[in-house]
C-alpha cells in the first residue's frame, strides 16, 4: 500500500471535518444554554419576569 490516493484523502477528510463539527455544534449548544441561563436571570432581575401570550 503506497498510502492513500486523492480521492480517499478527500472522503477521509471529509468525514474528520464533518466529526469535528459534530463536535464544535454541541459545545456551542452547551455553552449556549449556560449563557443563555445567566442572561435571563440578569433580565429577570432589571426587568421582571418575562410574560408571554
Amino acid at each position: 500500500m503506497n498510502g492513500l490516493t486523492p480521492s480517499e484523502i478527500m472522503f477521509y477528510g471529509g468525514i474528520a471535518v464533518m466529526c469535528l463539527t459534530a463536535v464544535a455544534a454541541v459545545c456551542c449548544v452547551i455553552l449556549f444554554k449556560i449563557t443563555g441561563k445567566k442572561i435571563r436571570k440578569i433580565l429577570e432581575q432589571e426587568y421582571g419576569k418575562c410574560h408571554r401570550q
